[in-house]
């Protein structure tokens, strides 16, 4: 017991010790299930990201466009102006310092999720005693979002770790305006702006106008001056970087290059209730065709209030609760007592606004909500802390709950049959397998991707890295013998192979 208190003791008085132990603590998960399995990439998205932390990782911004670029247009990368990845540049910043620090992309995912569960600690700390923060960092850490985004390349950890920085900077400006915590909701906000655009500026708005509503206590222009201001010049740096990097890459600075892609290959308008246009591009880019038709699908179910309905509670809802059921959900338990707290119901106002804008979007998935996650556990253990005040004659029932629902989840991660989540697909690690074997070949090799008539949308086997001219391994489409004829005598030094992804298991052999 004396230990137990001098921990107690040591954790309230530094808590720097907090945030930098559960930050380490959470590698622990993370690299245990990657010697179980050790994640491919195997999502278009992951590719895409990792493609422009190969560029960066090169010391440039974009790429030119590659000769004969018709042969590898992909899924979310523009070949025009530039080529590059459709998406934000945060994730693959830190990805690329990874790989060219540590040699490897995946030592920036492990960084992002240290991050984001020190993060989380530290905006605890803000909101509750510090064993309760300890707590809430640790179970984030072996929480399922944020262990199965240790896996994934699209690094929505970092996102995590900015909506942290946001609330946890919120409270204490609440608490008392100062320049440190101002600087650090900047570069919140910054983080989340890098990493998904619309998401986390819908929560940085909030919280900036939680900050200024609540500006009565301290007046006004102390509000603006010592809270809002400094945070402003910090998002405004940010602004800058993404203006120059949008004229680098689409050539127009106010231009992102997920709308240069939307506009070259999209059908659907990002939000439901937007009207659609008729797009000429599944004749420009067949390959794209069958998953833009997956996509008007579901644009086009909710354009009436009964497809409306069945698409939210059967598509999004259903699949948010697939990821984010756990036994830490009993704290939903204490949410209405903790709700007493006149902060704590601005912070649920917070989470219920950002959560219907996120619905007016025509998709919803799990990595969407990445800069919301801090700002969940934060609402789920201030409901364990409100359950934990219950007793039965005397006796602690509600901190016993408290603390089973914690080492239920620490125990569920753990025994997990299979660490892999359900969107990392089989032929992610086929084609490294594939990779694999002509690795061991000498020679430099072009590989030519012929699909089947029932090829899966969304398993895309062409991808490559920033430097196609001088990659050992060029993955191309196979666009007939016409076709591919210049693009042979143009890589006339290398082994050529036809890959055909669909044959059981995927066939390859000599072109």
């Amino acid at each position: 017991m004396r230990h137990c208190l001098r921990l107690r003791r040591l954790f309230y008085r530094h808590s720097a010790v907090s945030v930098l132990s559960v930050a380490l603590l959470s590698l622990l998960p993370t690299i245990f299930f990657a010697l179980r399995s050790f994640p491919m990439p195997s999502n278009m998205d992951e590719f895409s990201t990792l493609l422009a932390a190969d560029t960066f990782a090169h010391g440039r911004l974009t790429n030119p466009t590659p000769p004969l670029f018709r042969h590898f247009e992909t899924l979310h990368v523009i070949m025009q102006p530039t080529y590059n990845s459709k998406y934000m540049p945060g994730g693959a910043l830190l990805l690329a310092l990874g790989q060219r620090v540590f040699g490897h992309t995946i030592t920036g995912l492990w960084m992002a999720t240290a991050l984001c569960c020190g993060a989380i600690t530290w905006m605890l700390l803000a909101w509750m005693p510090a064993e309760w923060a300890v707590l809430g960092g640790v179970a984030a850490a072996f929480s399922l979002p944020i262990s199965q985004w240790a896996r994934f390349y699209l690094c929505c950890n970092l996102a995590v770790f900015g909506g942290a920085l946001l609330l946890g900077a919120c409270r204490r400006l609440l608490r008392k305006p100062n320049l440190p915590s101002s600087l650090i909701l900047g570069v919140g906000a910054s983080v989340v702006g890098l990493t998904r655009p619309y998401e986390g500026a819908v929560l940085s708005v909030l919280v900036f106008l939680w900050l200024l509503l609540e500006s009565r206590r301290f007046g006004v222009w102390v509000t603006l001056r010592r809270s809002l201001l400094p945070a402003a010049f910090v998002v405004l740096g940010m602004l800058a970087f993404i203006g120059y990097y949008n004229w680098r890459v689409t050539g127009h600075p106010a231009e992102l290059p997920y709308a240069v892609y939307e506009k070259d290959h999209g059908t659907t308008p990002l939000f439901w209730f937007l009207r659609a246009s008729p797009s000429g591009s599944d004749l420009r880019y067949p390959w794209a065709a069958g998953f833009n038709r997956m996509e008007r699908w579901s644009y086009n179910l909710q354009q009436t209030p009964v497809g409306f309905s069945w698409y939210l509670c059967f598509v999004k809802l259903q699949g948010l609760w697939r990821w984010y059921s756990s036994f830490l959900l009993v704290g939903l338990l204490g949410v209405p007592f903790a709700l007493r707290n006149r902060l704590n119901r601005q912070a649920t106002a917070v989470f219920i606004l950002w959560f219907a804008a996120e619905l007016l979007c025509s998709w919803l998935n799990h990595n969407y909500t990445a800069p919301a996650v801090a700002l969940f556990f934060l609402l789920l253990f201030q409901g364990l802390r409100s359950l934990a005040q219950f007793r039965l004659r005397g006796f602690p029932v509600g901190a016993c709950v408290a603390l089973l629902a914690v080492l239920a989840c620490i125990g569920a991660r753990f025994t997990a049959a299979d660490p892999r989540p359900t969107y990392e697909q089989p032929y992610g690690y086929e084609r490294a397998r594939i990779i694999s074997r002509l690795q061991a070949t000498p020679g430099q090799h072009l590989v030519l991707v012929r699909y089947g008539p029932g090829h899966m949308i969304a398993s895309e086997w062409v991808y490559n890295g920033a430097d196609i001219e001088h990659a050992p391994i060029i993955w191309a489409r196979d666009l007939g013998p016409s076709d591919n004829r210049e693009l042979l005598e143009h890589f006339h030094d290398r082994h050529v192979w036809l890959l055909q992804p669909d044959a059981s298991p995927p066939l390859l052999q000599p072109y």
